[in-house]
């Protein structure tokens, strides 16, 4: 964990690390603003019983699947954790307003290429007991007009800690913050372990020190959007990691959407297949 860390984020008074690294989240986000409306987000809470908790973001990508950060699945000796701990609230900004609505998960889908040293291809997918109402958003692909080239302004989103020194006590409430692409050049040279970590074909990276904004505690497994010409808004990376102290003069690290946009569309039509009420979608998750 030592210079940098996945981004997970604690609830109540104990904080757990759940893995080797420690989970990045820009909670609800450094230097961002409240957002006005969840949209696609999802808050992810994973539960341990006896007061300890852990946070994650994610994003609704059909009406009953929430795509997350795999790290945020993942348990000791890399086990995936029992679907009874988590708690997944979508369509509400604050996941503690009494009329959020709430869901349990049934079935948690790790990317296979997941591989928790390097976190290539963080990704899973969690699969809801209860339908959302809340937008899917779309992914990017390889060639989508949105899949960004650096200096492409993009928006973050979770989630968590808006400041280190942040009471994690404190209600958590959806934040947004703008942000904007780098090179691959420019995510090597400035990652927390250099040449060690950052994989150009299954990653890219952010950064706007100019901005002050970043991702933190609690944001892993959250979007970063960019938009097409017509505005219409595409996610093309998940929160993974970063620097642990969450500082703005660091990059945030995220798993490149359009390198497992395949394998969530593969993912979402077999659900569809083997449930019998279909309401796992593929039509309008993943628009070609």
């Amino acid at each position: 964990m030592r210079s940098w860390q996945c981004w997970l984020a604690r609830l109540g008074a104990l904080a757990l690390v759940l893995q080797p690294v420690a989970a990045h989240a820009h909670g609800t986000i450094i230097g961002g603003a409240q957002a006005g409306e969840a949209a696609s987000d999802a808050y992810v809470f994973v539960s341990f019983g006896h007061g300890i908790s852990a946070l994650c973001s994610g994003t609704v990508v059909a009406p009953t699947v929430v795509m997350t950060a795999g790290h945020c699945v993942l348990g000791p000796q890399n086990s995936v954790y029992a679907t009874a701990r988590f708690t997944v609230v979508t369509g509400a900004v604050s996941p503690s307003d009494p009329v959020a609505p709430h869901s349990g998960v049934t079935k948690i889908l790790l990317h296979p290429g997941f591989y928790l040293p390097t976190l290539r291809d963080d990704v899973a997918l969690l699969v809801l007991a209860v339908p959302t109402s809340a937008p899917a958003i779309e992914l990017a692909r390889a060639g989508d007009p949105a899949v960004a080239s650096s200096g492409t302004p993009a928006w973050i989103s979770g989630w968590g800690v808006t400041a280190m020194t942040e009471s994690t006590n404190a209600p958590p409430v959806l934040e947004r913050a703008q942000t904007v692409v780098r090179s691959d050049a420019f995510c090597r040279r400035h990652q927390p372990l250099r040449g060690r970590v950052y994989k150009r074909t299954v990653m890219l990276c952010t950064d706007d020190a100019a901005l002050g904004t970043a991702t933190c505690h609690g944001d892993s497994g959250g979007p970063l959007i960019a938009f097409r010409a017509d505005g219409t808004p595409v996610e093309i990376g998940i929160t993974s990691w970063g620097a642990s102290n969450c500082s703005t003069g660091t990059p945030s690290y995220f798993a490149r959407v359009s390198a497992i946009a395949g394998w969530v569309s593969t993912t979402l039509a077999n659900l569809a297949a083997t449930t019998p009420a279909a309401t796992v979608a593929r039509a309008g998750v993943l628009r070609r």
